[in-house]
């Protein structure tokens, strides 16, 4: 199990109102950049989660938008592992966009309440 604030730690150490679109994007990057992915995306789950009930608003968290993030972000950092965030996001600005998920996902299903809790893939449920 994650310890929960070693895992908001690992993210930032700022206010969790303060944690803006770009510094989950930034928080991402770093992990992904030393950490294996699977590893990874317990802790930033683990600390998104966090951040969002300090933040008083534990249903922001969305299980099914922090992995499609992470793992579309961890894609880019393949591409090119030996560039600083800066680079990166000049390079990858499209992760900048909050909406780079309904690309693939129906509103509906991505803000649903399953998809807050598990991992939804896209498309209809089968």
């Amino acid at each position: 199990m994650i310890d929960a604030a070693a895992a908001r730690s690992a993210l930032t150490t700022g206010a969790a109102e303060d944690f803006t679109h770009e510094d989950h994007v930034k928080a991402a990057f770093r992990l992904l950049k030393r950490t294996p992915f699977l590893e990874a995306a317990q802790i930033y789950a683990a600390g998104l989660r966090a951040i969002a009930a300090e933040a008083g608003r534990p249903e922001k968290f969305n299980m099914t938008v922090t992995l499609g993030y992470l793992s579309a972000i961890a894609e880019h950092v393949a591409n090119d592992p030996d560039t600083d965030f800066e680079a990166f996001i000049a390079d990858n600005s499209v992760l900048l966009n909050k909406a780079l998920l309904l690309r693939w996902y129906d509103p509906k299903r991505l803000w649903s309440e399953q998809a807050r809790e598990i991992f939804l893939m896209p498309g209809t449920a089968a």
